[in-house]
């Protein structure tokens, strides 16, 4: 069973809107379509400071959409209560970065883990950031990562 940890009843409600929008014959058009698993999904994160918004918008993969396609979208979820409010929320204390690097890691083989130069790049510490919280909230995550075999690995 999904719980939503104190969320409150105004993003409850918006999105239960906007799914209700969704689901009409006139916008049946867009081809979007919100699982209850994402809706729910997006009232957790919200619940521990994420955008409502823009967290629908990315499960929608919104950012691909025509443009035209994006506009009625982003007009549909004004008229289900949830403004774009990237631009009014405040900032956080620290960035990504700071705020990954302060979480310790516990566990006891720490020479299993190893050490890579990263450099700072703040989209991919705002994905890291979002990835942290989903763990945080028991969410599972498939990591896919660079499926090329070096040739100098290889055995013969």
């Amino acid at each position: 069973m999904h719980t939503v940890p104190e969320a409150n009843e105004t993003a409850i409600s918006a999105v239960t809107h906007l799914h209700e929008i969704l689901q009409q014959p006139r916008n049946r058009h867009l081809q979007i379509h919100l699982s209850l698993r994402q809706l729910i999904r997006a009232l957790q994160m919200h619940a521990v400071g994420a955008s409502l918004h823009r967290y629908i918008r990315d499960s929608c993969l919104s950012e691909f959409l025509p443009a035209p396609t994006r506009r009625a979208f982003e007009l549909l979820l004004q008229q289900a209560g949830i403004p774009d409010d990237s631009t009014t929320r405040h900032a956080p204390s620290a960035s990504p970065s700071q705020q990954l690097r302060s979480t310790a890691i516990e566990h006891d083989a720490l020479h299993h883990v190893p050490n890579v130069v990263f450099f700072d790049n703040e989209a991919q510490e705002a994905i890291m950031a979002q990835m942290k919280q989903e763990l945080d909230l028991g969410h599972h995550l498939l990591l896919q990562g660079n499926q090329v075999r070096s040739p100098s690995l290889s055995s013969t």
